[in-house]
């Protein structure tokens, strides 16, 4: 059974296209947005597939890029980090070597991140960021300083 993923965001209405024959239906999402399960629907010409609310502000892609980040400052030497996702607004990332407390990395610092996107051109992405939250060695984090021509390619690296 197919599922689809409908972003939301702070809508609270939300369009389902049926994968089958494409037709769709708008949907007021207000009284099933909490719903963190897959949800049932039937279209009209007799396909059922599951679809699951997502309430993200952005897409979030998931990837597997290389790259590298360090503490802001001089202080900093960059240590090996995996980009696990990417959206317009931030980036999740697993630090590689040392760890997360051996790095010193704590909620609300602002780093530095540079890795390549994988399409044709390999662009390069670098930023400061401030990490938001931290789970073992997983640092999810927030765009801070990003360029125009990053906003631009993160666009067009996002489309589906």
């Amino acid at each position: 059974m197919d599922t689809q993923k409908i972003f939301i965001g702070d809508k609270s209405h939300a369009v389902i296209r049926c994968s089958n024959c494409g037709k769709t239906k708008t949907v007021d999402v207000e009284s099933i947005r909490h719903i963190r399960k897959p949800i049932r629907v039937k279209c009209g010409c007799a396909c059922v597939f599951n679809v699951v609310l997502e309430e993200r502000k952005y897409y979030r892609k998931a990837t597997t890029l290389s790259g590298v980040c360090s503490k802001g400052g001089q202080s900093g030497s960059p240590f090996p980090i995996t980009v696990e996702n990417v959206s317009r607004s931030g980036v999740g990332f697993v630090v590689d070597a040392k760890g997360v407390a051996v790095n010193g990395i704590k909620e609300n610092d602002t780093l530095n991140i540079e890795f390549r996107l994988d399409n044709n051109a390999r662009t390069l992405i670098r930023s400061k960021i401030t990490v938001r939250f931290i789970r073992n060695n997983y640092v999810g984090a927030e765009f801070c300083c990003l360029d125009e021509h990053a906003k631009k390619e993160l666009g067009f690296y996002l489309m589906p």
